[in-house]
């Protein structure tokens, strides 16, 4: 063990990677400390560097990236913005800026980000999520795969035509929409695809602003109480689309054991049809199955 003394514009983010270890590392060490307030002159003791077999369960690799130990380089792509980075790596925006000194969400093609390890909080979280006693790891998914997914349900064309930014910049509901995809979406999507049935994702993640444009469902006193806007729910047509397929499709679901908290067949005053799923990251899944739902 070693001891640092912080300098002026130091961040435990730039400090681990210059001595070769993560930041929980560096937290774990001092437990008296604030990840997010260090102050100059304050004395950290740093760990040993990382073993081989520590070093192996880094994660988040891509094309894109360079990686020392905990902490990642990433290279800024065409249509990329701070929150979907945060997202795609488990970090939150804030995070982000703090481990790059940046004063605002401004980036450009080509700009090279540090991607910091997430806090021993954040990770908590995460473990606790991950220790659900449900069959979350059948599914694996690479950073490319999650970050495609994730793009779907956040986009929305209503969003694009009034100029909504529909990327969630908290950390719970970017967690929120992680499990969503490794415990619902791709296992659903793979279930349907054995039987035939593809899907197309209609509608996923809604900021507060869209809920309101598309007349979301709201509590007494107007905030959002539509699982979509926690990241939990996602809405999906089949194909071919017809009444038919959207049966089978709710049945084979409903046996499969997929975890679900909801899920609704709904059809609106048009005719058009399409499952909405919802699912609670802590496990406590209610399994609400409604056929023939009206919207």
């Amino acid at each position: 063990m070693t001891v640092h003394t912080v300098t002026k514009g130091e961040t435990l983010s730039q400090i681990a990677k210059n001595a070769g270890c993560s930041v929980d590392e560096i937290v774990a060490a001092n437990k008296e400390i604030d990840p997010n307030k260090l102050q100059i002159g304050q004395e950290l003791t740093m760990p040993n560097r990382k073993t081989n077999e520590q070093s192996e369960q880094r994660e988040f690799k891509t094309t894109d990236e360079k990686t020392t130990d905990s902490i990642s380089e990433y290279k800024i792509q065409s249509g990329d913005n701070l929150s979907k980075i945060a997202m795609k790596y488990g970090c939150t925006v804030d995070q982000l800026k703090a481990a790059n000194n940046l004063r605002s969400d401004n980036i450009r093609v080509g700009q090279k980000l540090i991607i910091p390890a997430v806090s021993t909080s954040k990770t908590k979280t995460t473990e606790k999520a991950s220790s659900v006693p449900e069959n979350r790891q059948q599914h694996s998914t690479t950073p490319e795969d999650k970050a495609k997914y994730l793009k779907k349900l956040t986009h929305s064309d209503t969003a694009v035509r009034n100029n909504i930014d529909n990327n969630p910049r908290d950390f719970q509901t970017q967690l929120n929409l992680s499990r969503l995809v490794e415990n619902t979406v791709i296992p659903i999507e793979k279930e349907l695809e054995r039987n035939g049935i593809k899907i197309q994702i209609s509608s996923g993640y809604r900021s507060p602003e869209l809920n309101k444009q598309v007349g979301g469902a709201v509590d007494k006193n107007g905030k959002p109480k539509s699982q979509h806007c926690k990241g939990q729910a996602f809405d999906f047509q089949v194909i071919p689309n017809n009444k038919e397929t959207i049966a089978k499709a709710f049945e084979i679901i409903k046996k499969s054991g997929i975890p679900v908290d909801q899920m609704l067949l709904e059809r609106n005053k048009k005719g058009t049809q399409w499952i909405h799923v919802s699912y609670n990251p802590t496990g406590n899944n209610r399994r609400h199955l409604i056929e023939n739902y009206k919207a």
